[in-house]
């Protein structure tokens, strides 16, 4: 039903919410016949399209298979045609690939996280092996072949698949070259042994970044096994690498591994200043929420660089998570309150201007105090944020479960409050005692009629 009109967006939104784990019999052929309504209507769009096509891919290789399981577990026949359903998604993606240039694209990106059994494999390798041959308008040839790569069978055992593999590493195609080098994460064998793997994928990546990224992604989640110190592997890639990660790569790079596992390390932090590698420095800096041991002082110099971006990221860090006002203050969104109460200090900060304004409002515990206990915590904060403004607490906006009465959301270190108009105190500190070293109220939606004193 290519241009079908279809009802607003909140109709969308109801379908997305739908518990596939409750659909039983017929309710599944509803369900895909109204989501797939969605990659051909005329007041759909791309982000609504890409939407639709993750969970079209959850329900067809996932959720119907399992909720069939489920029932002949409770004494319920049912069948399912697996093959069938394939066929079908493969089918309608074609149909919106004639109007919209997104939908395969939007299905070759869920097939890089999507499992597969043997008969669904087959499928989809013939489909795909059509694209490549004769691409349609929108669709890349070289990340088809790397789909193809990423879902086809490999068996490390063989040595001409892992030299297959290899040999794709030199691939003209960087999407082609990083499919190949996920494909060979964790791999440890006769033919390539792990530390040859590390050692191999160091060497082509310094001469042509885009494949140690994906190569790692796999190797995060087995630790133990890695036969290299990671950080000073992925550091002398940083330092010998003869230019920057492709642009589009389906897998991560190393900068962003790099932000990850090195934001506790001031150490870290340093040599990539001292490389001049600043915005992965205040990336990896800035990634942790609260105080790193040492990170403080690396932070007050990037606060005083002349690129924005590093100094301007610097002195908010410093100020919402160390108490420590930078002179520039951020070009004047952060205020110091010395003097506001003896219990505590008070960091301001204040964005944006008419309607846009969003208000935010650090406490840290002075005076000798290591802590707030909980009520004084909310006594400060209640006259900071006053109950009648913030309105009724609510369930957490992105990770609460929305059943049953709302209560705060509460972290082992972190305890959050989200309240009806948009404002969230977050208690930072001993969830179980309820003593907090730090007290963060932001006003959320209620932009200028919040005027904290």
């Amino acid at each position: 039903m290519p241009h079908a009109e279809l009802q607003d967006d909140g109709a969308f939104e109801a379908l997305m919410a739908t518990r596939l784990d409750l659909l039983t019999g017929g309710e599944w052929d509803e369900y895909y016949s109204t989501m797939a309504h969605w990659l051909h209507a005329s007041n759909g769009d791309s982000a609504i399209r890409s939407r639709a096509v993750e969970r079209l891919c959850m329900a067809v290789f996932w959720a119907e298979r399992h909720s069939v399981a489920e029932a002949k577990r409770n004494g319920a026949t049912r069948t399912f045609d697996s093959a069938t359903r394939v066929k079908w998604l493969t089918a309608q993606l074609e149909l919106s690939q004639r109007s919209y240039d997104d939908t395969i694209p939007a299905f070759l990106q869920q097939l890089r996280y999507t499992s597969l059994d043997d008969g669904n494999r087959d499928i989809l390798q013939q489909w795909l092996l059509t694209l490549s041959a004769s691409p349609p308008r929108g669709v890349r040839s070289d990340v088809v072949d790397g789909s193809l790569v990423l879902i086809g069978q490999f068996d490390e055992d063989h040595a001409d698949e892992v030299a297959r593999l290899i040999a794709l590493l030199d691939a003209p195609s960087d999407y082609v070259r990083a499919c190949a080098a996920h494909k060979l994460s964790g791999i440890d064998c006769e033919h390539l042994s792990a530390s040859a793997a590390f050692s191999l994928i160091l060497d082509k990546e310094v001469q042509r970044p885009g494949i140690a990224g994906p190569f790692w992604s796999e190797w995060q989640f087995m630790s133990e096994s890695v036969p290299v110190n990671p950080i000073d592997w992925m550091l002398e890639i940083l330092d010998r690498r003869v230019g920057a990660e492709p642009a589009d790569m389906p897998f991560n790079g190393i900068d962003f591994h790099l932000h990850e596992i090195c934001s506790g390390s001031p150490d870290a932090v340093r040599h990539m200043l001292d490389g001049g590698h600043f915005e992965l420095a205040i990336e990896t800096a800035t990634e942790i929420r609260g105080v790193v041991p040492g990170m403080e002082e690396v932070l007050r110099e990037m606060a005083d660089r002349a690129d924005y971006l590093v100094y301007y990221r610097a002195q908010v860090h410093l100020a919402l998570f160390y108490g420590v006002v930078h002179p520039a203050g951020a070009h004047g969104s952060i205020r110091h309150w010395h003097d506001w109460s003896p219990e505590c200090d008070v960091v301001a900060f204040h964005w944006g201007q008419d309607t846009e304004v969003l208000s935010v409002l650090v406490l840290y515990p002075v005076g000798g105090r290591e802590h707030f206990d909980d009520a004084p915590a909310w006594s400060l904060t209640n006259r900071l944020l006053p109950t009648e403004l913030r309105g009724p607490l609510v369930h957490n906006r992105t990770m609460g479960s929305g059943e049953g009465p709302p209560e705060p959301f509460v972290m082992p270190h972190q305890t959050l409050f989200d309240f009806t108009s948009g404002a969230r105190v977050t208690l930072d500190g001993d969830s179980l005692k309820k003593r907090w070293l730090r007290i963060e109220i932001s006003g959320g939606r209620l932009g200028k009629r919040w005027t904290p004193r």
